[in-house]
């Protein structure tokens, strides 16, 4: 039993479930917190927790009229382990959100994150899976979602799972060069 919680706050803020403030939303700080809880209480999720945040899309060199597209309103969906949630519709051709998600994950080695880009509620592009196996703890790991005429950016953060550093690269077949 997972509850989402959307609530507009002043543009700081990232609401815990009782209302009161969690800390930043975003690094600029822009856009409306998403809080995810579990039902124990109403406290933040426990386990395994991935943070998502969903900065901005540039699609500039796309053709609407090629897709049937009158005005770009965009919205990118993510999806972990049958939990979906979405950004808000903005209108533009590169808006920005600036939108924290987060997603208890039963097994990080595998479990994947699904997400795709729509604009005027027609996905463009195909649905693209992140697996989780690599990520670092507390590390915030670039993604991208790319779309025609453009990309989404996403920083993908393991809260409390993953390799405390990146694991080193075995070079030693070069010791025959």
């Amino acid at each position: 039993n997972i509850v989402v919680v959307k609530k507009k706050m002043s543009p700081a803020q990232f609401p815990t479930t009782d209302g009161t403030c969690a800390g930043r939303c975003s690094p600029t700080g822009t856009g409306l917190g998403h809080h995810v809880a579990g039902s124990s209480g109403g406290s933040a999720l426990s386990g395994n927790i991935l943070q998502i945040n969903v900065a901005s899309v540039n699609i500039k060199k796309i053709d609407l009229k090629a897709y049937g597209i009158e005005k770009a309103i965009c919205q990118t969906v993510l999806t972990v382990e049958g939990v979906t949630q979405k950004t808000k519709e903005l209108r533009g051709l590169d808006p920005i959100w600036e939108e924290n998600f987060e997603f208890a994950v039963s097994d990080p080695k595998t479990t994947t994150v699904s997400a795709q880009f729509f604009c005027e509620g027609k996905q463009l592009g195909d649905t693209q899976v992140y697996p989780l196996e690599k990520l670092l703890k507390m590390k915030a790991t670039f993604k991208a979602i790319f779309v025609p005429g453009g990309k989404v950016d996403m920083m993908f953060t393991a809260l409390n799972f993953g390799d405390e550093e990146a694991e080193e690269e075995n070079d030693s077949f070069m010791d025959f060069l």
